[in-house]
């Protein structure tokens, strides 16, 4: 996460912005929910080198909103640590059907199932870390997470079912200082280059958790500084959640294409990336967990280079334990591949809550 420094006038624009959000949030309170949900968590490591993959220390604040009033949409998420504040989602929406809306504002790329079903606070997810092929951009993510723009959300009714859908058309991260930067809202908004998006998801019980969907996206990523290529992704992808009494299972299967659409230079590579995790109630207050990740082996060095943290492999198993109505404990233990064959294991506890 990028910091609050950076100069006056960039202080200043974000200082302006959480006034300006703030008041908003105060405003429409009464119209919506506001939900506090703070994270600390400690790494332990083992091996011998650190794994880059994995942050020893995380202290995170998390503020979200979300309401409407009359037909006026408003969502809202800031995220602070140590290193400052970000302004992650920032969208106003307008309701024109029960089921219909048009948002606008940097919001969550609607790529597949965890991005659409977690918040940046950690209490909304069983596991302590997301998968790796879905950080955020700033912890070394390889895909476009944050979109700024517009998006088209609907459901229509079928039977006892649903289908959702969602298309997005905004303006995607570009390359700087080796990491993926999606456009900042507040300190410096800009345009990047075109990245559209579309979701399909069908829910057999509109009343359960059950879902089958598929995406596709294309980002142009431009380079920043003296390179100035322009990268095309393509993505295509499907996933799937299913609960069985105390069970849930759940996927996604990623296939990432990239070709140069200008500059010179090489093409990032293309390949495949997954997950699957499961998720088993012991008691109501306790939560067994385990989860597999894998890419393919097609990456090149330099795509390594720019993004070290993605390693090639990772298995998670641990326990989450629901100690309070609003707060959580989590122990998990973690076994990363990194991409040149190293394998490093490490020890996480977080706690995390939600506060209303």
């Amino acid at each position: 996460m990028r910091g609050i420094s950076g100069g006056t006038g960039k202080t200043r624009s974000l200082a302006w912005g959480l006034l300006l959000w703030s008041g908003v949030a105060v405003q429409a309170a009464r119209a919506g929910d506001f939900m506090f949900m703070p994270t600390a968590a400690v790494v332990r490591q083992s091996g011998s080198a650190d794994d880059p993959t994995l942050e020893k220390h995380q202290l995170i604040g998390d503020l979200f909103y979300s309401g409407d009033m009359g037909r006026l949409r408003l969502l809202s998420e800031l995220q602070v640590d140590r290193d400052g504040a970000d302004m992650e989602r920032l969208q106003a929406g307008w309701r024109f059907g029960p089921e219909f809306s048009l948002w606008f504002g940097r919001f969550h790329n609607p790529i597949g199932y965890w991005n659409i079903e977690h918040h940046h606070g950690h209490y909304m997810e069983t596991s302590a870390e997301r998968p790796r092929i879905l950080e955020f951009e700033d912890a070394g993510g390889p895909l476009p997470i944050h979109l700024t723009g517009f998006l088209l959300q609907g459901l229509h009714l079928v039977g006892n079912g649903s289908i959702q859908h969602e298309w997005g058309v905004a303006t995607g991260p570009r390359v700087v200082d080796d990491e993926l930067e999606p456009v900042d809202v507040i300190r410096s908004p800009r345009l990047n280059k075109l990245a559209v998006v579309g979701r399909l998801a069908w829910r057999p019980d509109s009343t359960l958790e059950d879902q089958f969907g598929l995406f596709v996206a294309r980002t142009r990523i431009p380079f920043g500084g003296a390179d100035r290529r322009l990268m095309e992704q393509d993505l295509a992808g499907l996933y799937f959640s299913r609960s069985l009494d105390r069970l849930q299972v759940f996927g996604e299967l990623f296939r990432i294409r990239h070709r140069l659409a200008g500059g010179a230079g090489d093409p990032w590579p293309s390949y495949w990336a997954g997950y699957l995790q499961a998720e088993y109630r012991l008691v109501p207050a306790w939560t067994a967990f385990a989860r597999a990740e894998a890419l393919s082996s097609r990456l090149s060095a330099e795509y390594t280079a720019l993004f070290p943290k993605l390693p090639r492999e990772r298995q998670i198993a641990g326990v989450r334990w629901d100690f309070a109505d609003n707060q959580a404990l989590k122990l998990e233990a973690i076994r990363d591949t990194l991409v040149g064959g190293a394998t490093m294991n490490g020890i996480e506890l977080q706690w995390s809550g939600m506060f209303h």
